[in-house]
């Protein structure tokens, strides 16, 4: 994986650009909350915080951009009430686990799935022999 895609590593080296990506989720996450009342000036300070707060917790440090957009995506269709906050985003950041990880997890499970097939295989085979001596 590309860690220069990081959060991390944009907070570090593309903070703007970060910034503007968070400046994006937010709006989107409001437009589809269906909170009409918020200004610019709301969806900035709101995104500067979530910068912040995504470089400053280890765990959201490592989430991609995509990463944070998949949580607020899945946050927001699994939402009870109509409310963004701080708290609101923090939860469904800690809830969401990034596609890297998963794929990694599935990774993992395949390799230990093969590697049990190839130990029975193996136990067949000596079976086999046996019965044939």
């Amino acid at each position: 994986m590309d860690k220069t895609k990081q959060v991390w590593f944009l907070y570090k080296n593309h903070k703007q650009q970060l910034t503007l990506d968070c400046v994006d989720i937010i709006s989107k996450a409001f437009l589809e909350l269906g909170v009409r009342n918020v200004t610019a000036e709301d969806f900035v300070t709101l995104a500067n915080i979530l910068v912040e707060d995504l470089a400053s917790t280890p765990k959201f440090a490592k989430f991609y951009v995509e990463d944070v957009k998949g949580a607020f995506h899945h946050g927001v269709r699994n939402n009870d009430d109509f409310t963004l906050s701080v708290k609101v985003w923090f939860k469904w950041l800690h809830q969401f686990e990034p596609k890297s990880k998963a794929k990694k997890e599935k990774l993992e499970q395949a390799k230990s799935q093969q590697l049990e097939w190839v130990e029975r295989t193996k136990l067949i085979g000596e079976h086999v022999k046996k019965l044939k001596s």
